[in-house]
């Protein structure tokens, strides 16, 4: 049984140096997808996309007035995409938190 095994050895070997570079890559693949399928979500309500703005949310809803465009939802409501967003800030020179003066 032994010499079956060291028979082998050689080309269990050769077989591990083919076949780990491709789990390799399979297993990269599969954690990006499931990376990406987390980090894909856009679109958030006004109170989601606000906090993600790190702004208050009558600070959004200024920039409402200003402009910025919402998608409404089959139910009514309004949803707000990422990108969109944060295209129309840097269309509209807003790249700074608009926070009230904290006294001083």
């Amino acid at each position: 049984m032994a010499a079956v095994e060291e028979a082998l050895k050689p080309l269990f070997n050769q077989w591990l140096e083919e076949a780990i570079p491709k789990l390799e890559e399979r297993i990269r693949i599969q954690v990006m997808q499931e990376l990406g399928a987390k980090s894909q979500q856009s679109l958030f309500n006004q109170k989601e996309m606000a906090k993600r703005q790190n702004v208050s949310v009558t600070t959004f809803r200024k920039w409402r007035v200003m402009g910025l465009k919402a998608e409404p939802t089959p139910t009514g409501g309004l949803m707000f995409d990422l990108n969109t967003v944060n295209q129309w800030k840097e269309e509209n020179g807003i790249n700074k938190i608009d926070k009230p003066n904290q006294g001083g």
